[in-house]
């Protein structure tokens, strides 16, 4: 077989792979409709966990599928800055500020209020539950590892020094 040959015949099973990625399944698609979601961004097994989550209505599985998206990033949003259709159902449900709270947070959220309990929901609300730098500067764990290693905790952060500790043991 000649170069030229092997070539084409490389580029036309490129072509009619990715052409099969793109062609959605029927099934899928319904899946994605039933849960407001753009198919492309998750797979079927997702599609069907997220189905049965919003049919048992435990937001907490609903906000953590959301947040496994393909297309989207740790607060469900886009490089456009525009949320899934999902994700902003959530939050208007839970009547907060679009994009202003992360998947998980949406769901301590959603279980505070399930559990009446306004303390855990005024907290999250605020923005306390949020680790600062200055958090991870203090963090005893972080200090104990940089000691061990012999580093400055200061120059590191803690998934660093985590890594260097697994590279001395492996």
């Amino acid at each position: 077989m000649s170069f030229k040959t092997l070539s084409t015949a490389l580029v036309l099973v490129a072509a009619t792979a990715a052409a099969q990625a793109q062609a959605a399944n029927p099934g899928v698609e319904q899946l994605a409709a039933q849960a407001g979601v753009n198919a492309g961004d998750f797979t079927t097994s997702q599609l069907i966990s997220l189905q049965n989550a919003i049919n048992s209505q435990n937001e907490e599985q609903v906000a953590f599928i959301l947040s496994q998206a393909r297309a989207e990033a740790s607060r469900a949003t886009t490089a456009e800055g525009t949320t899934s259709p999902a994700y902003r159902q959530l939050e208007a449900d839970l009547g907060v500020e679009p994009g202003r709270f992360s998947p998980a947070e949406l769901s301590q959220l959603a279980a505070a209020r399930r559990s009446d309990e306004p303390a855990r929901a005024a907290y999250i609300l605020s923005g306390e539950n949020r680790a600062s730098a200055a958090d991870d500067a203090n963090n005893a764990g972080k200090l104990q590892l940089a000691a061990a290693l012999g580093l400055n905790p200061a120059d590191y952060t803690l998934a660093e020094l985590t890594a260097r500790v697994q590279d001395l043991n492996d």
